[in-house]
């Protein structure tokens, strides 16, 4: 799985935007970032946040006419309080277009994994014995 260089513009003012990588690492989402001020002449030393997959809710990638967006959903508020520029428990990942098909590749590897989840869950709650593959790694 390649990485995914993504921005989040204005997080504190609008002269500092969030620049990072985010990729998937086993069973985590790992968002290696860092701040740039003053169109990157003042850059902070880069920070990781490492997410695990069932700390997700939805994961969506968007295309509007120039810009694309990968839209994280996490199940806690929390989930991704120590980035700059996330909204709640929502953080919007934006994309330059040569690096969509990463960003749709990602969306998608994620969904996979959050409906495994889903579907390992409810065979839980019922008990029954019922044979799955291995989770990934």
């Amino acid at each position: 799985m390649n990485s995914l260089p993504f921005t989040i513009r204005g997080v504190y003012t609008q002269l500092v935007d969030l620049e990072g990588l985010a990729r998937v690492d086993g069973t985590e989402l790992v968002l290696e970032f860092r701040t740039s001020a003053l169109r990157g002449i003042i850059k902070s030393q880069p920070k990781e946040l490492r997410v695990s997959v069932s700390d997700l809710e939805e994961v969506t990638f968007k295309r509007v006419f120039l810009s694309g967006a990968l839209n994280l959903r996490a199940r806690r508020m929390g989930t991704f309080a120590s980035i700059p520029g996330s909204v709640g428990s929502e953080l919007r990942l934006r994309c330059k277009r040569a690096y969509w098909g990463a960003a749709q590749e990602l969306a998608s590897h994620l969904g996979l994994r959050l409906v495994e989840q889903q579907l390992r869950s409810m065979i839980d709650q019922t008990g029954r014995p019922t044979e799955l593959p291995p989770p990934r790694k």
